[in-house]
């Protein structure tokens, strides 16, 4: 068991060096072995993140990490105490990282009047919410009013619209909404979502080209262009030889 928890010490500071994951997962797996590597490997191998699961929150909260719970009693008590947008906002994020759907819904929901009835980021996480409870009648209600901002034009919550779309069975639509989100040099993770659809739609000429795209455009990225790539080039280059 020693030398097993040793090799996945070895192996999770290898991929956070290799993958420029933040620092501060090194000491965890170093001075935690046991949680610290299986919580990296779960965090940033299982559970990569996805589109469908992203929320925003680009800040790490140590205190989080260990008591999630924690973290939402208090924002919970910051709304009883001031009842404003950005504290309601911060709470609903925090539902929705916690996969709560019902209760980040019903927050974001009860933002929704005045000045802020149409504010980009409550729409995109109501559409996150709902595509995860698989109402994909409500993510096309507020996908397009959400694409009366500018902001949903690049926006994850775009790509969660149009596969809504293939879901009720609106393939040309769905269509249209993912290829506006295969541009050249742009996120990768949209366009080999793309890809996919267009394999399910029996069109694997056109995901090929894609895939070999994302490869081409690979060989002349940095080494920083790379930090977030990498995983999405490489799932590009094994599609590629699987075709």
């Amino acid at each position: 068991m020693h030398y097993l928890i040793i090799l996945m010490q070895v192996y999770c500071v290898y991929h956070i060096v290799t993958q420029k994951n933040d620092w501060w997962w090194i000491p965890l797996v170093i001075f935690l072995p046991l949680f610290g590597c299986l919580f990296y490997i779960y965090k940033k191998i299982i559970n990569q993140p996805k589109i469908a699961q992203q929320y925003n929150s680009n800040k790490t909260d140590f205190s989080s990490i260990f008591n999630p719970g924690g973290k939402i009693k208090e924002l919970e008590k910051k709304v009883e105490f001031s009842n404003t947008f950005t504290n309601k906002v911060a709470l609903g994020d925090a539902y929705l990282i916690e996969k709560m759907y019902d209760e980040a819904i019903a927050i974001y929901e009860s933002t929704k009047s005045g000045v802020h009835d149409n504010d980009s980021h409550v729409n995109h996480q109501l559409i996150n919410a709902y595509f995860h409870k698989q109402d994909y009648d409500k993510v096309i209600d507020i996908a397009q009013e959400a694409s009366k901002n500018t902001a949903f034009k690049k926006a994850n919550a775009k790509v969660l619209y149009g596969l809504a779309l293939e879901s009720k069975g609106a393939i040309e639509k769905a269509n249209t909404v993912l290829q506006s989100m295969n541009r050249q040099y742009a996120d990768l993770e949209p366009r080999i979502i793309y890809a996919k659809f267009l394999i399910r739609q029996n069109r694997e000429a056109d995901a090929k080209d894609i895939y070999a795209e994302i490869v081409e455009e690979a060989s002349h990225m940095s080494n920083f262009e790379m930090k977030n790539k990498r995983s999405w080039v490489d799932e590009a280059r094994a599609e590629l030889k699987r075709m």
